[in-house]
């Protein structure tokens, strides 16, 4: 169809072969940015010397800057409570060496091929100096630096061996990596723009799906249940009942509260029960997807009946096919909300500004 026609073949004809050029680039710089999502920045002791790093940009002549100082110690010591200094390095070995055996040489900060080329390709005797020899890593260093913080203090951490390793990945990162994949997104941008206009030119009758992203949007469907195999159904709601059987101590998401225990056995369910229980959650057949957890459920009145929080295990496929005899989506009841509200938080007046529709 573009080389059909002179106009076409010069406002589209550059489309696909661009594409073809973009892409090609684009993969291997994603490539080398997830690496440093998943070997570098994610890592705790890598987000720990970020963490100091916002030390180290406070001014500690000044009161705030103090007082940043203060704030910091205490989420240090959160900090090191789920910390592993063994296990953190183990893990920083292992993945740092899949990082410089499988990334390009032009994608891999230098003071990690420095230390490849130092230890003949093992990163490991690298990794076992930096932890030793880091005072950010060592709880009882750092906060012995942080406690009396001075700028003879500042000075020892801004030169620790885990702060140059960080600096070395911020700048190849962002004034590299993703200078490139912003300069290319940009591209594809507006190619993808002229891409769809020349669709819609070439097929003037065909209805294209909008580009919903950051727009109001609104699903329908039914309440309904399911039948996920063969002799297996699913009712369409859960009620208080169920939650109260499968109430497990042990397990804390299943640990049911003693005061929505004696609401059950005493049955004090207010005006929130049907037929002699509290209705919990219902499933209906929206087409809803990950971001959606939140959004209200009306009714065809336009009535709040529900939010919506979650899919069904066999619908989580509905993002590429949407089988509306599958698909469900799981939303809390506003009997349940209210019920909680009311009975459980003991929040009536918030009942009281409401309008209950009955």
């Amino acid at each position: 169809w573009v080389n059909k026609k002179p106009k076409t073949q010069k406002e589209y004809g550059h489309i696909l072969p661009r594409y073809k050029e973009i892409y090609t680039e684009f993969s291997k710089y994603n490539l080398a940015s997830a690496y440093f999502s998943e070997a570098g920045f994610s890592l705790d002791a890598v987000r720990l010397v970020q963490s100091v790093g916002t030390i180290l940009a406070a001014d500690i002549t000044t009161d705030a800057g103090q007082k940043r100082v203060k704030q910091s110690i205490k989420g240090f010591e959160n900090f090191f409570k789920d910390f592993h200094f063994e296990t953190d390095k183990a893990i920083f070995a292992k993945v740092t060496q899949e990082w410089v055996n499988s990334m390009d040489a032009e994608f891999v900060p230098q003071i990690l091929l420095d230390a490849k080329t130092k230890y003949n390709g093992n990163i490991e005797p690298f990794v076992n100096e930096l932890y030793a020899n880091s005072k950010i890593v060592n709880k009882a260093e750092l906060m012995k630096l942080l406690e009396n913080y001075t700028a003879e203090n500042a000075e020892i951490l801004a030169n620790d061996p885990f702060v140059a390793l960080y600096n070395d990945y911020i700048s190849l990162h962002n004034n590299k990596i993703i200078v490139k994949l912003t300069s290319y997104q940009e591209e594809l941008q507006t190619l993808d723009r002229l891409y769809m206009r020349a669709q819609m030119e070439m097929q003037p009758k065909k209805l294209f799906y909008p580009d919903a992203n950051f727009t109001l949007r609104i699903t329908y469907g039914k309440v309904d249940d399911y039948k996920p195999r063969d002799a297996v159904s699913y009712q369409h709601f859960s009620t208080l009942s169920g939650i109260i059987e499968k109430d497990n101590p042990e397990i804390y998401d299943y640990r049911v509260p003693a005061r929505l225990k004696e609401l059950y056995e005493t049955k004090d369910f207010g005006e929130y029960a049907e037929n002699g229980d509290v209705p919990v959650c219902f499933i209906a057949s929206n087409h809803t997807s990950g971001g959606n957890s939140g959004s209200p459920v009306l009714n065809a009145e336009g009535q709040l009946i529900g939010v919506n929080f979650d899919r069904n295990w066999e619908g989580t496929m509905s993002d590429m096919m949407y089988d509306p005899s599958q698909c469900r989506n799981i939303s809390l009841d506003i009997r349940y909300a209210l019920f909680i509200v009311d009975k459980f938080a003991g929040a009536r007046w918030l009942i009281d500004e409401m309008q209950i529709i009955k």
